[in-house]
C-alpha cells in the first residue's frame, strides 16, 4: 500500500514539475531552479530556511541577467509546494509573490539592500510593507522586530513594528480563512490564540468648577463673599487607570477597564480678628434650628454668626472622589494595514462621583477640635451611581516605525442613582427644628436620566517589539449630575423636610487633564 502511494506521489510530483518548468521556460542554472532544487533537497525542519537563503543570494541574477526568467504564478507554487502560502503583490511585478510558510518566514527581499525597489522597505524598518498591495511578512518575531507592517496601526504586536496581536487599536485581528490555532490571522499577522493587552497609566486631572454658594461675608461688605463652596478645590488631582484586554478572532477584544481620581480633602478657614471690620457672618438662613451646646439652647443662625453675635471662625472642607469601571467588545473591522485605522467599541460602564462639603463655625475661638460642643457643622453628601450603555470609537495614525497619534471619544445613556444626606451636628448631637424637634438629619435617593462621555488625544511611543509609552489630554463630562453645593435650601426653607429632601440632579461635571503610561501585549 504504501509503494503504491509513493509510487503515485512520485508520478504526481515529476508531472507537475515538468509542467512547472515549462511554463516558465527557466534556464537551467537560473536562481529560481537553484531554489527549486534547494528547497528540495534541504531537510525538513529547515528547508524553508534553507530555501529563502538560497533565493537571497542570487536574488540579483535573477532580477538582472535572467531577466526572461519570470517569477511563478500561485497556481504554480501550490502544485510545487502545496504548503506555501501566496500573500501578496509586489510593487515591482505583476505576479505575486510568496511567503515559504504561513508561520516560517518572510517574503521575497525582506533586507534594507533592496529597499525602495520593489522587494525591500524603506526607512528603518526591515519588512513589514510600504504600500497597499505590497508584501505581508507572517514570519516569526526578531530581535530587531523585523515583522509586520511598519506604517500599519496594528502593525506587529498590536502597538506596530512586530508581529503579533491587532490590526486595529487594542483589536484583534481577522483570521480570514486560518484557524485560530495556526497563530496568524488574516492580512496582518495577528495570532488568534493568547493575545493579550494591558496598560498602566497616571491621571493629571482637574474639575471646572461647580455652583458656587455664598457661606461667609464680613458685615461690614455685604457683597464680598468670604467663603464660598468652590473655594475647597483643589486645582490638579491625582489618579491612576488600569486596562487588560484579551483578542479573539474575526477583529474582536473584550476589554475591563478602571481608573480613579483620589482628591485629598481641602480645607479653608476664614477667622476673628483677620482685618475684618464687620462681624464674621454667614450667607445661610438657618431659622427656625436650634442647638444646644449644653449651656441652653442658640439658634443655629448665631453660632454661625448673625446681628446678634459674630462667628470667630469660619471652616469649609470639601471631598469628592471619582471611580470608573467598563468592559467594552471592541472590533477592529475598520482597521487596515495602512497608516491610518480605527477601532469600534460598545460596551457598559459604571461611574461613581462623590461630592461633600462640610461649612463649620466655631464661636469660642479659632481651633476646631478642642471644644467640640461649641462647634457646630453643616454637611451636604451626593453620590452619583451612574449606569449604562456606552458606544464610541478609537483611532491610530501611524507617523514611523515608533510613533503614532492615538485618540478616542466615546459616549453614553445612562441612570444616575443619586443618594443625598445632609446634616447639622455638633459636639452634643443635631441640631433640630424649634417647632417639630425634629432633628435636622435627612437622607434621600432618586433616579434621574445622565449623560457621559469622553474625549482623548494623545502620543504613543513604541519602545522594542510589546511595549509602547503613551500620553495626552483627556475630557470627561457629564450632565444629569448631583453637585453637593446645589443642594443647599434656600434661605427660609431649612425648616421643610420635603424641600431639604429634594435631590436636585440638573448639574454637570467636567474633569480634565494629563494622562500618561505604559502598555504591553503578549
Amino acid at each position: 500500500m504504501k509503494l503504491a502511494f509513493s509510487g503515485i506521489a512520485l508520478s504526481l510530483g515529476m508531472l507537475v514539475g515538468t509542467s512547472f518548468g515549462q511554463s516558465y521556460n527557466a534556464q537551467p542554472n537560473s536562481a529560481y531552479q537553484q531554489y527549486r532544487a534547494n528547497y528540495r533537497n534541504v531537510a525538513p525542519g529547515s528547508r524553508y530556511q534553507s530555501a529563502r537563503t538560497a533565493f537571497r543570494m542570487n536574488l540579483q541574477d535573477a532580477r538582472g541577467s535572467e531577466v526572461n526568467d519570470p517569477l511563478p504564478s500561485p497556481s504554480d507554487i501550490k502544485a510545487d509546494a502545496p504548503d506555501q502560502q501566496v500573500i501578496g503583490t509586489s510593487p515591482s511585478h505583476s505576479t505575486p509573490t510568496v511567503a515559504e510558510a504561513v508561520n516560517g518566514g518572510a517574503t521575497y527581499g525582506t533586507t534594507q539592500g533592496h529597499a525602495g525597489d520593489g522587494y525591500g522597505f524603506s526607512g528603518g524598518c526591515n519588512s513589514g510593507y510600504v504600500d497597499t498591495g505590497s508584501y505581508v511578512n507572517y514570519g516569526s518575531l526578531s530581535s530587531n522586530c523585523n515583522l509586520g507592517n511598519c506604517f500599519g496601526a496594528g502593525s506587529g504586536k498590536l502597538f506596530g513594528g512586530g508581529s503579533g496581536l491587532g490590526r486595529g487599536v487594542f483589536g484583534g485581528g481577522n483570521c480570514g480563512d486560518q484557524s485560530c490555532t495556526d497563530g496568524m490571522c488574516g492580512d496582518c499577522d495577528t495570532g488568534c490564540s493568547g493575545n493579550w493587552y494591558g496598560g498602566i497609566y497616571g491621571l493629571i486631572m482637574t474639575r471646572s468648577d461647580d455652583y458656587g454658594v455664598t457661606l461667609s461675608y464680613d458685615s461690614a461688605f455685604p457683597n464680598m463673599p468670604t467663603l464660598r463652596t468652590d473655594d475647597g478645590q483643589d486645582d490638579y488631582f491625582g489618579g491612576f487607570e488600569t486596562r487588560i484586554g484579551k483578542c479573539f478572532c474575526n477583529n474582536w477584544s473584550v476589554e475591563g477597564i478602571y481608573w480613579g481620581l483620589y482628591p485629598d480633602i481641602h480645607d479653608c478657614q476664614v477667622q476673628q480678628p483677620s482685618g475684618y471690620v464687620g462681624d464674621l457672618r454667614t450667607g445661610l438662613g438657618f431659622n427656625r434650628l436650634v442647638y444646644d451646646p449644653g449651656t441652653g439652647v442658640v439658634p443655629v443662625s448665631q453660632m454661625f454668626g448673625d446681628a446678634t453675635r459674630t462667628a470667630v471662625a469660619h471652616r469649609l472642607r470639601r471631598s469628592y472622589e471619582v471611580h470608573n469601571a467598563e468592559i467594552n467588545f471592541v472590533n477592529a473591522r475598520f482597521a487596515t494595514c495602512g497608516k491610518f485605522s480605527h477601532s469600534f467599541l460598545a460596551g457598559v460602564r459604571y461611574f461613581k462621583y462623590n461630592d461633600g462639603f462640610s461649612f463649620s463655625t466655631d464661636y469660642v475661638n479659632t481651633m476646631f477640635g478642642d471644644d467640640p460642643a461649641n462647634e457646630l457643622h453643616y454637611s451636604v453628601d451626593v453620590n452619583n451611581h451612574l449606569v449604562g450603555f456606552q458606544f464610541g470609537d478609537r483611532m491610530n495614525y501611524q507617523l514611523g516605525c515608533k510613533t503614532a497619534i492615538i485618540g478616542g471619544a466615546n459616549f453614553g445613556v445612562y441612570n444616575n442613582h443619586i443618594t443625598h444626606r445632609q446634616r447639622i451636628i455638633g459636639g452634643n448631637g443635631y441640631a433640630y427644628d424649634s417647632a417639630t424637634l425634629a432633628d435636622y438629619n435627612y437622607r434621600s435617593t432618586d433616579d434621574d436620566l445622565a449623560f457621559l462621555g469622553d474625549i482623548s488625544l494623545g502620543v504613543a511611543y513604541n519602545v522594542g517589539c510589546s511595549w509602547r509609552l503613551t500620553g495626552g489630554y483627556r475630557l470627561t463630562a457629564a450632565s444629569g449630575i448631583a453637585n453637593s453645593s446645589k443642594q443647599i435650601p434656600r434661605d427660609r426653607e431649612f425648616y421643610m423636610p420635603n424641600t431639604v429632601q429634594r435631590i436636585h440632579s440638573d448639574d454637570s461635571l467636567v474633569l480634565h487633564g494629563a494622562f500618561f503610561g505604559v502598555e504591553h501585549v503578549w
